[in-house]
């Protein structure tokens, strides 16, 4: 089963919807628009009943106007538009956001880290131009790695085997405890 058989029944979420080429955008409207798919190789139409969640940083809309994205599938999926601001655009997020990638990623690499003193302000005065995946990514290698992200203090914190050590200011030494 593909992706779209297989969100029979519920919902398909689909990022990065601009990186879609032409023939693709095609075959999402038509399975949206006529509720049938076919498989790749196939020649019999199967009936699907999904929503779509869709996600993109690239304006859509102009997109369109340059025609390299479908006017038509774009009104179709834009029926009920979120939109996000950008990471640095909302800081008080960036606490919440980061102690639930720790959490995660503590969990899938086996450890238990938590933040201490003030790493979580910290991280929220950093600049995220990659957004939420930059933060989630440079958690998760900071785990994965052994190896910690640069704090607002230029710090680098080393979570290799035993306890943490931290290079850099002693403010910075309070940002991060393995247990």
């Amino acid at each position: 089963k593909g992706k779209l058989e297989a969100a029979d029944g519920g919902t398909l979420f689909l990022d990065e919807l601009a990186e879609l080429d032409w023939d693709m955008q095609s075959k999402l409207l038509r399975a949206l628009e006529e509720r049938v798919i076919q498989r790749i190789g196939g020649n019999r139409d199967i009936g699907v009943n999904l929503r779509i969640v869709a996600a993109t940083n690239a304006n859509l809309a102009g997109m369109v106007s340059q025609g390299s994205f479908r006017a038509d599938l774009y009104y179709r999926l834009n029926v009920f538009p979120v939109q996000l601001p950008a990471l640095p655009d909302r800081r008080e997020d960036i606490a919440e956001l980061a102690n639930h990638f720790l959490s995660t990623a503590n969990r899938e690499f086996n450890r238990n880290v938590e933040w201490v003193g003030d790493a979580a302000e910290r991280l929220a005065a950093m600049n995220w131009p990659g957004n939420v995946r930059q933060l989630a990514g440079e958690i998760g290698r900071g785990l994965r790695a052994g190896r910690w992200i640069r704090t607002g203090s230029g710090a680098v914190v080393d979570l290799g085997p035993g306890p943490a050590a931290v290079q850099g200011s002693r403010a910075a030494r309070r940002d991060i405890r393995v247990l």
